[in-house]
């Protein structure tokens, strides 16, 4: 399982001017996804998706272990 983390994740989104409605959309995931991979983890591939719908790499946006 893997985390996001949630201050690098709002820059990131920030920075790519979308929001979290749209940002699910592009990523292919549903809203609960997101909040779970914000809360308490997720799998990598949801990662990946949020990752390039937002432009950035993968580690950009995890939570250092």
């Amino acid at each position: 399982m893997m985390k996001l983390d949630k201050l690098k994740t709002q820059i990131a989104q920030a920075t790519a001017q979308i929001s979290t409605t749209d940002l699910c959309k592009t990523a292919g995931i549903t809203e609960q996804s997101y909040r779970r991979a914000m809360n308490t983890g997720s799998r990598p591939a949801t990662i990946g998706k949020i990752a390039e719908a937002l432009s950035v790499s993968i580690t950009d946006i995890i939570e250092e272990v």
